[in-house]
């Protein structure tokens, strides 16, 4: 049970980044979506630290 809501998690990361790339992506008038690649990378490696700092209190 204690991981049941770990694809919403996911999902939320990915829709934060993209949402917020996009947003500077425009703010900033460039054409490749650098800001979006490197929030949703950078949002991404932080989620999978989380997650692997919370599997680690269980053991």
């Amino acid at each position: 049970m204690k991981y049941t809501g770990l694809g919403f998690q996911m999902a939320g990361v990915f829709f934060i980044g993209i949402y917020g790339g996009q947003k500077l992506d425009a703010y900033f008038e460039l054409e490749t979506p650098y800001i979006t690649i490197g929030l949703i990378l950078f949002l991404f490696t932080g989620y999978l630290y989380k997650l692997y700092i919370d599997l680690n209190k269980d053991l």
